[in-house]
């Protein structure tokens, strides 16, 4: 089921039983998981807020049903700046009447990691996983997204990097993807951000993921063209799904969900 609605970094811990030394998320390790089914959604441009209201629809559906699938969600978002929950207002360079002037909201969330910018060119990937089930520790998560991401450029001919202390993706000194993670009871939402467009000028309203100096980049700055949208999200949904020893899964009752979200939504379909 593929929904086409075409219109940084850090992890945050927010579950209230968190703690417990002996903890299997906690403990993470290296093994891949066994084959579970995945849930891809192509949702298109969706103003943050609307996408942030399905991901914690869907985090609550996983918390309370053992056979709910994992779900991938793929997107942009129209422009607007987000600061993770423990972010630091100084790393946000413009002032508020700057920002009015641009039509930039800046919307505080409970991912881990400081500011950063979303917009159009930028695919998004916000994936809803059980941890617990997939016996993932958090690096471990972090870890293989920075990988899905590796691989995706790869595609492109692109070499890219993590670079230790610094959760992410860089192609040489310039950073080409973020992450920013939330944890809720052993469910990961909020997730990464790929910049394969034109449009990276409002990176310079801020420190980027609150690295002062950094230079943001993209895969069509890299390459000269922009990569076709469509091919990009395809690619990186089937690393997505190789990484974390994922399958291709029926939409059920995610499909049922996301119905009811899109009757909401007001948001127009292609």
């Amino acid at each position: 089921m593929n929904y086409t609605l075409w219109e940084g970094a850090g992890i945050a811990i927010i579950a209230p039983n968190w703690g417990r030394k002996d903890s299997a998320i906690r403990k993470g390790h290296g093994n891949w998981p066994e084959s579970r089914s995945v849930c891809r959604l192509d949702l298109g441009l969706v103003p943050y807020h609307q996408a942030w209201e399905l991901q914690k629809e869907l985090v609550a559906c996983k918390r309370s049903r053992e056979d709910f699938p994992e779900v991938l969600l793929l997107l942009e978002h129209p422009p607007v700046l987000t600061l993770g929950r423990f972010g630091r207002p100084e790393h946000l360079l413009a002032d508020a009447a700057r920002l009015k002037e641009l039509g930039l909201e800046l919307i505080c969330c409970e991912r881990g990691g400081q500011v950063t910018y979303h917009g159009p060119g930028q695919l998004i990937a916000y994936p809803i996983l059980n941890l617990k089930h997939l016996g993932l520790g958090i690096r471990e998560v972090v870890r293989r997204l920075e990988e899905v991401v590796m691989r995706t450029l790869a595609d492109y001919r692109v070499r890219a990097a993590r670079r230790p202390g610094y959760p992410g993706v860089w192609v040489g000194e310039e950073k080409i993807a973020s992450l920013g993670l939330a944890i809720q009871q052993n469910i990961s939402f909020h997730g990464l951000a790929l910049n394969y467009g034109a449009g990276l000028d409002p990176f310079d309203l801020i420190n980027p993921c609150g690295l002062a100096g950094v230079r943001m980049t993209s895969l069509e700055k890299i390459k000269g063209h922009q990569p076709v949208s469509a091919e990009l999200r395809h690619n990186l949904a089937g690393h997505f799904m190789e990484v974390f020893g994922l399958e291709p899964g029926t939409p059920g009752l995610v499909e049922k969900i996301v119905e009811k979200w899109l009757e909401n939504c007001k948001i127009k379909t292609i």
